[in-house]
């Protein structure tokens, strides 16, 4: 599947997953996931669904050119969701 590398590592991150964790939720080898992270390689339709599915995001997340920008979240809230 045509997935963009930094898009992949930025939906694992976002999600809060190392890599080690990803590959053993999704069942694969913490190395093949960065060989998707970095270009190397890239995951096929089924491991692109299982990706999709622990982190939350829809398939078509992963065909963008590059990560979203995502919104900053206030400081003072920041603060409050530190504190949780």
């Amino acid at each position: 599947m045509p997935v963009t590398p930094a898009v992949l590592r930025w939906a694992r991150e976002s999600a809060g997953y190392t890599v080690e964790e990803a590959a053993i939720v999704v069942n694969d080898e913490p190395k093949l996931m960065q060989a998707w992270e970095s270009g190397r390689t890239k995951p096929n339709l089924t491991m692109a669904r299982r990706l999709s599915a622990l982190y939350r995001r829809p398939m078509a997340t992963f065909l963008l050119p590059e990560p979203p920008a995502e919104p900053k979240i206030p400081a003072k809230l920041s603060i409050l969701l530190r504190h949780c």
